[in-house]
């Protein structure tokens, strides 16, 4: 129990030293108040103005913990791994049940303190009326239930991965599909129903969408709601979270016995390198390009795999949406167009946020930039070769548009048919673009900025920015105002903070290189 609360102590005081820890704070509370605002300014128009408060700001709550707390919680063993202390901490007598303990109780104690700061704005939503305690109880409980299973998930990830980057991206995953894997279910046999394998499906997939906490969220918010604090969901999430726990106990020493030194190859970079000596021997003429298409985007093999995956998700996602319809095939170019779309960007985001950061962390910037090449191309050569993540959803795309090309047309004319239209889909576009800048400048310049904060923290913040912009227009009686001009002036700001950044994140870059 020494050492135990021994490395609490030490992370706590870590954690009060660290400006981010009370500006996150400060960040969230006052996130909470401009969202109080707007609801009080639309208090007259609504019948129940509290609940709504509440329920936006439970509904907050909920996707911080699931996509920050990913993030929050797998970097828990995986940060003493790339910084090569756990050998340490093992050498000095430090047990697996002490420091998982030690390193997962401080991060659930710091998110009670982000859960803490809402209570005075939780009490003004009971004064603005429509909710009542027993659904501000259920809720939070509700939320400590996803947060501690979100949380045990990150720790399980943070053990099996060796890095921060892996554990992350396992976590999400699963997590995806914990959360979508029921309606997919309930889609594909739901006109098997009456059978033996339907019902045990189907049964199962209600379950597990009742272990849900947004459903269980969405249930608490109900008028007149009068239940149990003690859900299904919350129950259920407190043994599976326990569960994984003691899964990461268990399975700790297995997997850091022997820790892995820099530069070791894991299994999919095995993978990789076997399936590039079965064929061409040589590299391209841009070697950086050609290392960058291997490494990131995971070559013609990985890239092949996940064409497969995509197409067979999607397939099985339209099938369980419309498995009868006589437009069957519009409904799959529809899906694959719409899906192709935005995992395009949540692609490009994840790799923006990697693309340089595994170069600093792995202490090989400074090398490549001693090629005989500059700096322009060195960064440029990384940028195309990341951008090879995409071409598996470009393929997708091109399919939809083989599948509904009139519909794809259609869309093109009313594009540049309308003038407000285009200039709004200009600015869309542009802060699509800017959020990837401030991703990639976030995850160069700040080392706890791993690609899920990275990626969150730049589309919250151009969301929060274009938030306040419409609402100072909308309250400052300038909602007359032809759309036309606030595009056009919304796509020049935005081209100007691409540019800037873009050039400030090539200027750290060099500069990084030096260090």
């Amino acid at each position: 129990m020494n050492k135990f609360f021994a490395l609490v102590r030490r992370a706590l005081q870590t954690e009060t030293r660290l400006a981010r820890s009370h500006l996150a704070r400060c960040f969230l509370g006052g996130f909470v108040l401009w969202t109080l605002i707007t609801t009080q300014f639309q208090m007259f128009f609504r019948g129940a103005p509290g609940l709504d408060l509440f329920r936006s700001v439970t509904y907050y709550n909920f996707f911080f913990i699931t996509i920050l707390g990913t993030a929050f919680f797998a970097t828990s063993i995986t940060e003493e791994k790339e910084e090569r202390t756990l050998g340490l901490l093992k050498m000095a007598g430090v047990g697996a049940p002490t420091l998982i303990l030690g390193k997962w109780t401080p991060r659930m104690i710091g998110a009670f303190f982000l859960l803490s700061i809402q209570i005075p704005f939780t009490v003004l939503a009971i004064t603005l009326g429509g909710v009542l305690w027993n659904q501000i109880g259920a809720a939070y409980l509700s939320l400590f239930g996803h947060l501690f299973l979100v949380g045990n998930i990150g720790l399980l990830c943070s053990v099996v991965m060796s890095t921060t980057t892996g554990a992350c991206g396992v976590a999400t995953l699963i997590l995806v599909v914990y959360h979508f894997l029921p309606m997919v279910l309930q889609g594909i046999f739901r006109n098997s129903q009456g059978t033996i394998l339907g019902d045990i499906v189907l049964s199962f997939s209600g379950k597990l969408g009742e272990m849900n906490g947004f459903g269980s969220i969405g249930r608490t918010m109900t008028t007149g709601f009068s239940s149990s604090w003690w859900s299904f969901q919350l129950l259920s999430n407190l043994i599976l979270g326990t569960v994984i726990l003691l899964i990461a106990g268990g399975v700790f020493d297995l997997c850091t016995r022997n820790e892995k030194e820099e530069g070791t190859l894991n299994v999919f970079d095995r993978i990789r390198k076997r399936s590039a000596a079965l064929s061409n021997r040589r590299v391209w003429q841009s070697a950086i390009l050609w290392k960058d298409f291997h490494f990131v985007g995971g070559g013609a093999w990985f890239l092949g795999l996940k064409l497969f995956l995509y197409l067979t998700s999607i397939f099985l996602f339209t099938l369980g949406l419309a498995p009868s319809s006589n437009r069957f095939y519009e409904h799959l170019g529809g899906a694959l167009f719409g899906w192709s779309a935005f995992f395009i960007v949540l692609e490009i985001g994840i790799m923006s946020a990697r693309l340089y950061r595994s170069e600093l962390s792995q202490k090989t910037w400074s090398s490549l930039v001693l090629l005989p090449r500059s700096s322009t191309e060195i960064i440029y050569s990384k940028l195309l070769g990341g951008l090879s993540v995409t071409l598996p959803l470009l393929c997708c795309m091109f399919l939809s548009l083989i599948l509904i090309p009139d519909e794809f047309a259609d869309f093109l004319g009313e594009v540049f048919s309308d003038s407000s239209f285009f200039l709004g889909f200009s600015y869309f576009i542009s802060q699509i673009v800017l959020a990837f800048h401030i991703s990639t400048y976030l995850s160069i310049t700040q080392k706890w900025a791993h690609w899920p904060i990275a990626v969150f923290l730049s589309g919250f913040i151009l969301f929060m920015a274009n938030m306040m912009i419409g609402g100072c227009l909308f309250w400052g009686g300038s909602s007359g105002i032809s759309e036309e001009p606030v595009f056009f002036m919304g796509c020049l700001l935005s081209g100007a903070l691409i540019l800037f950044i873009h050039l400030r994140t090539r200027t750290r870059l060099i500069a990084l290189a030096a260090e």
